[in-house]
């Protein structure tokens, strides 16, 4: 007879508490999106590793703070991550790394590693400054709402909707020069959905 695992509410609420389980099982169920994250805003595999394990332990000194009410456990989590971040790098004085050139998503399934996927991607990176092909690998990648995104950022819905509106201009520019270039001419109406 299978157990069942407990749902997230659940597991925040004993983890509040002091559970270390509760928050070890929070932890396991989040690890791919935040080892990802810290890999996207660190550029660095080995670095996003130490960074998670910080992330990690700060999110359990922060638990008490944590409110439902205001957002989900991935962005509240997140939102830890980057201040995580945001202090290694002051602290280091390293100037914040272009985002990692590797797909959105660890361990993916093999649809994910279609070749337009990683070309976009790739694109995204080239394209837009680290902060903003964040936002856009965390509304488009992760499927967080705006006010998550701004959540993590420390921003206000209003300038994540203007970073993703502009990012979204500066991939379609992007991505008609490069059909231009190899001679590929849009049809009329044509326009970049790919985000």
């Amino acid at each position: 007879m299978a157990t069942e695992q407990p749902d997230e509410h659940v597991l925040i609420d004993r983890a509040v508490e002091g559970d270390r389980q509760a928050f070890g099982a929070l932890a396991q169920m989040y690890a791919a999106p935040l080892y990802t994250f810290l890999v996207r805003r660190s550029g660095s595999r080995d670095h996003a590793e130490d960074l998670a394990q910080s992330a990690l332990l700060r999110a359990w000194l922060k638990l008490p703070t944590y409110r439902p009410s205001r957002s989900g456990f991935l962005p509240w989590l997140l939102a830890v991550a980057n201040s995580v971040v945001m202090n290694e790098h002051r602290r280091r004085r390293i100037p914040l790394g272009a985002l990692s050139r590797e797909p959105s998503r660890i361990d993916p399934d093999p649809l994910a590693h279609a070749e337009a996927c990683v070309e976009l991607w790739s694109l995204v990176d080239r394209v837009l400054s680290p902060q903003a092909a964040t936002a856009v690998w965390l509304r488009y990648g992760e499927n967080l709402e705006i006010r998550d995104i701004a959540r993590v950022f420390a921003w206000t819905g209003a300038r994540v909707r203007i970073t993703l509106f502009r990012a979204r201009g500066a991939l379609a520019r992007a991505m008609h020069a490069e059909e231009s270039v190899v001679g590929i001419a849009p049809t009329h109406g044509d326009r970049a959905h790919a985000l």
